[in-house]
């Protein structure tokens, strides 16, 4: 288990990785202007790919996820003061949903995660876990270490510019959607030097998008 479990820190480092036949990673980051279907795309990509014995986490800063999402009923977590809560999540499946106030339960949703794989994490605007574009220690290691523990991640954001230059370079998948914001197209073509990221995003219609797999 983790070396301590609260709204600062979670390091995996004591965690036994698991098998290697047990293990499915992939990081997908789903950017774009309010209103241009990335929830909608998120939503349709975790129905299809989410396992049956597949523990589901959404932190939903954005209110966008309702009661049931792929099929699977979505439990609202408890009160963030509650981190045991994360320690007893049960046998896998679990699937909840975290309200985006106060942050700290996006660190229980990390927790409960690696407590419960394998597992898939949802973070709606995650620029709002990284404030001024700087990820919390216990995010950093989320990432770097999730195949290690069979946990896939969503992170998506409306401002790019705001979301960590290396979480987006290292992501196996990138989806763009529209971006009106040159300061956000212009972050973002820095972290990934596709050039349609500058000339085609901002003319996207609604849906449209690109993907750029890494």
């Amino acid at each position: 288990m983790g070396k301590k479990l609260g709204p600062d820190l979670f390091d995996p480092g004591e965690l036994k990785p698991l098998p290697e036949a047990a293990r499915r990673n992939r990081i997908t980051v789903v950017l774009g202007a309010k209103g241009t279907g990335k929830s909608f795309w998120t939503k349709t990509d975790l129905a299809s790919s989410l396992q049956s014995r597949e523990s589901l986490y959404v932190w939903d800063s954005e209110d966008e996820y309702g009661g049931q999402i792929a099929g699977r009923r979505l439990v609202e977590a408890p009160h963030p003061e509650a981190m045991d809560w994360a320690k007893s999540a049960g046998a896998p499946p679990v699937s909840v949903r975290f309200n985006a106030a106060p942050r700290d339960q996006a660190h229980v949703a990390a927790a409960a995660a690696w407590l419960t794989p394998p597992s898939t994490v949802v973070f709606e605007e995650v620029h709002k876990v990284c404030p001024h574009g700087t990820p919390p220690e216990w995010f950093v290691n989320m990432v770097s270490t999730a195949r290690h523990r069979a946990c896939s991640l969503y992170l998506t954001s409306q401002r790019p510019a705001r979301v960590p230059k290396d979480l987006v370079a290292n992501a196996d998948r990138v989806v763009i959607f529209r971006l009106g914001n040159e300061p956000d197209r212009r972050a973002l073509f820095a972290s990934l030097g596709d050039p349609r990221i500058l000339t085609d995003t901002p003319d996207l219609e609604l849906g449209q998008h690109l993907l750029i797999e890494t």
